[in-house]
């Protein structure tokens, strides 16, 4: 190479090294595993299996129903629904597919129903009169559909080309594509809902954090189940442009600060590259390498499709001498202290929970970063989600929750979400989205679905039936959280951005 292609191929290395090992997180279908060890064919063939039998299970009203009966949906009116519209819409279905279609009137006639004189089934206590059959998971998880019902779709072949001439497509860094798709493309009734949806979510707030809500039988009004589909909600809203009280991040920062486990065993480092470097920075520089690739790719120079392939990235831990901070294994658990009945197990450190704190700890650092609690906060915040990390490695496993047991497939969807937001590739020593993939693969039924319970009941039943199990397996298999931050899929390689590839080796 020589001139100007030359000079982007020395400058691109520079350009990215700073964003080692960011994972390049699949969106709609653009998945690239090839690097990973998991045969692409083998992801996609599972994935669409599932999608066709979960269409299969709709309902005539349009909705789905956990468990083949009402079950949970007395508790959590519209919420399996909005689950799996989540996961048909990550799975690849067209948004204007007449079952997802039905679906969203489903849910959204639910979200508009007063609630009924003898307020909603436990759990929670709440009877709003004149008020809207919603919770928390409800909510959530429409918030959550209703974002992905907009999400960037993958070009069609000509369309691509297109693209590939004018240097575009892939220059545009992907939280900017997702604020601009829902702006320009979005119902206003889907906007209101939207809105909707998120003041009441906002306004369900407690202390800190969030229940269903009202408290249940252990007596809190605060866990780290609902919060973790609530944070997830609030941040991707965020990010589509719906402002978010800057007191919300900080109060729910302080929760998970102070209960998080004091101590732990000691972990040998590994990068967690949300924790160890400012986000904002990671977003100037992954903004700065996408303009050098759209400069190159105009010039003619750089044929986009070699781009994953060519490019030279380095480990930034070595070249700018990153410190390898003390890690220690320092969990989270459900609830703090049960006040009413007593389920010890509520109060245990587990990998749910866990997947739950390290999540919210990285949405509350790139809500909070510029601000003055953060400048206070900021050693505190980072070695939190570290030391989170760190308990995920210890107690590593795909085939079961750690030190819980139940709620496995929730647990799975749980720790894509903690991954994909701190920008872990390995946890330790363990590439957590190939054995992840791998047990789902040799896990998935004849028929499509995911394994589960349909014995009824909340830990033996609706929430991790045949059909949640399904959901949560596509959302794993598909990478479904938006990341922090996103590189194009064509500079994608293999072990992240840098370590163990090209100029990082080891």
């Amino acid at each position: 190479m020589e001139g100007r292609c030359m000079r982007f191929w020395i400058g691109l290395p520079f350009i990215l090294s700073c964003i080692f090992c960011i994972v390049v997180c699949a969106q709609d279908d653009d998945i690239d595993v090839s690097d990973s060890g998991v045969d692409q064919k083998r992801i996609d063939e599972a994935v669409k299996k599932g999608v066709e039998w979960l269409l299969a299970k709709q309902q005539a009203d349009g909705s789905w129903l956990a468990s083949g009966t009402q079950g949970i949906e007395a508790s959590y009116p519209g919420g399996t629904t909005a689950l799996v519209l989540l996961a048909l819409l990550k799975g690849g279905v067209n948004p204007n597919d007449p079952r997802i279609l039905k679906g969203f009137q489903f849910c959204f006639n639910v979200a508009k129903k007063p609630v009924p004189a003898g307020g909603l089934t436990p759990p929670g206590d709440e009877s709003e009169a004149g008020g809207f059959e919603k919770r928390t998971y409800s909510v959530s998880c429409l918030i959550l559909a209703l974002a992905a019902r907009y999400q960037p779709r993958p070009k069609s072949e000509s369309e691509e080309k297109k693209a590939e001439k004018k240097g575009k497509g892939m220059t545009e860094p992907y939280e900017e594509q997702m604020r601009r798709n829902f702006g320009q493309q979005a119902t206003p009734e889907d906007k209101k809902m939207m809105e909707d949806l998120v003041k009441w979510l906002l306004s369900k707030q407690q202390t800190n954090i969030w229940r269903y809500p009202g408290a249940a039988q252990d007596g809190n009004n605060e866990d780290a189940s609902n919060t973790q589909y609530a944070m997830l909600a609030l941040y991707t809203a965020w990010r589509l442009g719906y402002p978010i009280p800057t007191d919300v991040w900080i109060k729910v920062a302080d929760y998970f600060l102070k209960n998080q486990e004091k101590d732990g065993p000691k972990v040998e480092w590994f990068p967690v590259p949300g924790a160890d470097f400012p986000i904002s920075e990671l977003k100037k520089m992954e903004k700065k390498a996408l303009k050098e690739m759209e400069k190159a790719v105009k010039s003619g120079e750089v044929d986009p499709k070699k781009l994953r392939t060519e490019a030279t990235i380095e480990d930034p831990y070595k070249k700018f001498g990153e410190e390898k901070r003390e890690m220690k294994a320092r969990g989270w658990s459900y609830i703090t202290k049960c006040i009413k009945e007593q389920v010890p197990e509520f109060e245990r450190v587990c990998g749910s929970m866990t997947t739950s704190g390290v999540a919210a700890m990285m949405i509350c650092k790139a809500a909070l970063e510029g601000t003055p609690y953060y400048q206070q906060n900021k050693n505190a915040i980072d070695q939190s989600i570290r030391d989170g990390c760190a308990w995920l490695a210890h107690n590593f496993s795909v085939s079961t929750n750690p030190a819980k047991g139940g709620y496995h497939y929730y647990y799975l969807y749980g720790l894509e979400r903690a991954s994909v937001l701190s920008l872990v590739r390995k946890m330790g020593k363990h590439d957590w989205w190939k054995e992840g993939a791998e047990y789902l693969l040799g896990a998935q039924t004849a028929d499509g679905s995911w394994p589960g319970s349909e014995q009824g009941g909340r830990q033996g039943g609706d929430v991790t039936s045949p059909l949640v199990n399904t959901c949560f397996a596509i959302l794993f298999l598909k990478k479904a959280t938006m990341p922090l931050v996103k590189l194009p899929e064509q500079i994608y390689s293999g072990e992240g951005l840098g370590i163990g590839k090209k100029g990082g080796e080891k």
